[in-house]
């Protein structure tokens, strides 16, 4: 029992890791690891701010609205408003996060990382703690969905690079990120569809955020009032 949880956390946060040590090693670029912590501390700090807006219309309409439709719409923008704008707003002011694609893409990985060791990791272990075991195939899932997770928030990320000289892609993004969770939330609580349909909407998804993502920014060079010295090279 206590393998399939160890197993499973480790192909929801080992991927990531091994793609960030790669980036590290190819260059020995120290910081690259705050970079990925970075964006980590970025993502708790957005989870953190939409705590309590999130639990206002439980506490006003009750703990069935959880349950609805609203709900499942209102958190998805509550996730694409939150994560969006801080993650612009650390990319924007700290410059050495877009130094070059190696930061971004650990700025990228770190966020996704972040989200599932406190999300899956965080909760499969609470649940463990409480009596709760799963079998390895329950948890391959979600072990699974955290990694296409991590492919879409890299793509994001690389996407808000142009947003620090048009605005434009931070309202693309969280609209994006929004559409993405409220989806997804939707076929699977909603429509009750089979989790590894769900799955595959989530990896057809990464595919298409990540090709967007590539293309926008394959040719990039610099951009107007930001050192982003290494981009494109």
């Amino acid at each position: 029992m206590l393998t399939n949880l160890l197993v499973a956390v480790l192909i929801a946060l080992l991927p990531a890791f091994i793609l960030f040590l790669f980036l590290f090693f190819s260059s020995w670029e120290n910081l690259l690891w705050v970079v990925f912590g970075l964006g980590a501390l970025g993502w708790f700090l957005a989870f953190l701010l939409r705590i309590l807006p999130l639990q206002a219309p439980v506490k006003i309409y009750g703990p069935m609205f959880t349950l609805t439709l609203w709900n499942l719409a209102y958190a998805s923008i509550l996730a694409g408003l939150f994560e969006e704008s801080i993650r612009y707003i650390l990319m924007r002011k700290i410059w050495f996060i877009r130094q070059s694609f190696r930061h971004v893409t650990s700025f990228g990985l770190g966020w996704g990382f972040g989200e599932a060791a406190i999300i899956y990791v965080g909760t499969l272990i609470s649940l463990w703690i409480i009596g709760k075991h799963f079998t390895f195939l329950d948890m391959l899932p979600g072990a699974i969905e955290r990694n296409l997770a991590i492919v879409i928030h890299v793509a994001l990320t690389f996407i808000l690079i142009k947003a620090i000289v048009s605005l434009r892609f931070l309202w693309f993004a969280m609209g994006i990120h929004a559409g993405v969770d409220f989806l997804v939330t939707t076929v699977y609580r909603i429509y009750r569809l089979p989790i590894w349909e769900v799955e595959t909407i989530i990896a057809l998804i990464a595919i298409i955020l990540f090709t967007y993502a590539y293309l926008l920014t394959r040719g990039l060079t610099s951009i107007k009032y930001v050192d982003l010295s290494g981009l494109g090279s």
